[in-house]
C-alpha cells in the first residue's frame, strides 16, 4: 500500500501567463496503485492537469495532490500577481521608479500614480543595461536619476515629462538606437555625459529657454554632439520612420536617409535626397 506523497514545491510566486509543472512523489515506489488526482482549491486564480498548473487571474490558491490509495495528499500555495515595475514610496508620499520589476514587456508606459501616490522621480540605474525599446513618462515625473537607462542599446523611442526638470549624469548613455529626443521649456539640468554614445540621435528638440542647443556641439550632456538637426519648434520637420539602422527624415523640405556603417547596400530604399553615412 501507499505510505506517503510529497510535492515538488510547498509555494509557488507567479504572474499573469506563467504556467508551472508540479510533480508528486509516492511512496513506496513498489505500490501497486500510485495514481494521483490533481486540484486546485480556486479555478479562477489557477486550474491544474496532470500536474500542470494554468494561471487564470490574481490571487491566492492551493494546488492538492492526493493517493488513490490512502488518500494521502500533498499541497503546494500558489500566490498569482500582476507582473509590475519596481518602486519605493518616499517620506513625501512619491514615488520613484527603481527598476523594470517583473515586466517582461520591452515598450514600457510609466503611469502617473502607483497605489495612489505620485510617480516622480525614474531612479538611478533603474533600467541599466535592459532590453527596453520604447519608453513613456508620464507629466508627473520631474527628474531621471543617474544612469537611469545607461546601456540600453535598443532604446529607441524616450518620450520625456512636458514638466521635466532634471536629467541626471549618463542618464541616457549608450542608447545607441536612439533617434530622437524632445527636451521640455522645463528642463532645467542635463547631466554630465547623459547622452554620450547616442550616435543616431540625429534630431533634438530643444523648447527649453536656456540650453540653446547646437547641432555637433558636445555640451549639454553630449544631446546634441550626433545631432543634424536641432529644433525649437515643436511643430518642425522630424523624422518620417525609424526601421533598424536606417533612420528616414524630413528636414528643411528635404528627405534624408541616414545609414549606419555595414548597412547591407539591399536595405537601403530609395530617396529623393542625400544619404548620410554614420559611423
Amino acid at each position: 500500500p501507499v505510505e506517503s506523497i510529497s510535492i515538488s514545491m510547498d509555494r509557488a510566486t507567479l504572474y499573469l501567463g506563467d504556467t508551472l509543472v508540479l510533480t508528486a512523489e509516492v511512496l513506496p515506489l513498489h505500490a501497486t496503485d500510485r495514481t494521483v488526482t490533481w486540484s486546485s482549491s480556486d479555478s479562477s486564480v489557477v486550474t491544474v492537469r496532470d500536474g500542470f498548473v494554468t494561471v487564470v487571474g490574481i490571487g491566492t490558491a492551493t494546488v492538492t495532490v492526493t493517493t488513490t490509495d490512502g488518500a494521502f495528499s500533498a499541497e503546494c500555495a500558489v500566490t498569482v500577481c500582476e507582473r509590475s515595475l519596481a518602486y519605493v514610496i518616499e517620506d513625501d508620499d512619491t514615488v520613484t521608479i527603481t527598476g523594470i520589476g517583473s515586466l517582461l514587456d520591452t515598450r514600457i508606459v510609466i503611469p502617473a500614480t502607483i497605489d495612489g501616490y505620485t510617480v516622480t522621480r525614474i531612479g538611478s540605474d533603474a533600467f541599466m543595461n535592459t532590453a527596453i525599446v520604447s519608453i513613456t513618462l508620464p507629466d508627473t515625473v520631474v527628474e531621471i536619476g543617474a544612469n537611469a537607462f545607461f546601456g540600453c542599446e535598443l532604446l529607441y523611442e524616450i518620450r520625456l515629462s512636458s514638466n521635466l526638470e532634471y536629467i541626471g549624469r549618463n542618464a541616457m548613455r549608450g542608447c545607441e538606437s536612439l533617434v530622437s529626443i524632445t527636451l521640455p521649456a522645463t528642463l532645467l539640468e542635463i547631466g554630465d555625459n547623459a547622452f554620450y554614445g547616442c550616435r543616431r540621435l540625429v534630431e533634438v528638440y530643444d523648447l527649453t529657454p536656456d540650453f540653446f542647443v547646437t547641432a555637433g556641439a558636445t555640451g549639454d550632456g553630449y544631446v546634441g554632439a550626433y545631432a543634424l538637426a536641432v529644433h525649437t519648434d515643436a511643430s518642425a520637420d522630424s523624422i518620417l520612420s525609424y526601421e533598424g539602422d536606417l533612420v528616414m527624415m524630413q528636414y528643411d523640405g528635404t528627405r534624408y536617409l541616414v545609414i549606419a556603417v555595414g548597412t547591407s547596400v539591399e536595405e537601403i530604399p530609395a530617396v529623393d535626397g542625400c544619404v548620410i553615412y554614420c559611423p
